[in-house]
């Protein structure tokens, strides 16, 4: 199994401990990427067995969040309040070309 969200480096998906898997849907199972590909999902990710699809799914994925204002509202109101985040703190990440 691929853990999508991992792999295509999405801003949302969280690593660590208690801030573990996606950190913008409730359940991962709403993700945008389920719309476009037959992902299968957990409670905390998307992910498959294709890895050919992971590709695509990187491009879709940076589109959706550039073109997305809660992406860039999360990223501005994090710039402008760096002291209400801690180094654990969850934070949405850049998207960054491969």
């Amino acid at each position: 199994m691929i853990n999508v969200c991992r792999v295509i480096r999405c801003p949302y998906f969280g690593e660590q401990g208690h801030s573990y898997g996606c950190q913008r849907y409730a359940f991962s199972g709403g993700c945008h990427l389920k719309i476009i590909a037959p992902l299968q999902d957990n409670e905390y990710i998307v992910y498959t067995d294709n890895e050919e699809l992971v590709n695509s799914l990187k491009v879709e994925n940076d589109r959706f969040f550039l073109e997305d204002e809660k992406y860039s509202d999360d990223l501005r109101f994090q710039s402008e309040n760096p002291d209400l985040f801690s180094e654990r703190s969850f934070k949405v990440k850049e998207i960054k070309p491969n």
